[in-house]
C-alpha cells in the first residue's frame, strides 16, 4: 500500500506542475525569448516587473521558515 501511495504522490501529483510548466514556457520557446521578456510582451511593463516582487517575498518566507 505503501508503494501506490508514494507512486501516486511522486508521479501523478507532478503531471500539473509539468503540464503548467510547458503552457508557460511554450511561448517564449515559440518566439525564441526568455520568459521574462515573454512576460513582459504579454503584460506589459508593469504587471511584469510584478515577478521579482514577488519572488523575492516566496524567498523571504522560505528562507523565514
Amino acid at each position: 500500500m505503501h508503494n501506490i501511495f508514494a507512486f501516486w504522490m511522486a508521479d501523478v501529483h507532478s503531471v500539473g506542475g509539468y503540464v503548467f510548466a510547458n503552457l508557460l514556457g511554450r511561448p517564449g520557446q515559440q518566439a525564441g525569448v526568455p520568459y521574462a521578456l515573454s512576460t513582459r510582451l504579454s503584460f506589459g511593463e508593469c504587471a511584469a516587473g510584478q515577478e521579482p516582487i514577488g519572488l523575492l517575498i516566496l524567498i523571504f518566507l522560505w528562507v523565514r521558515r
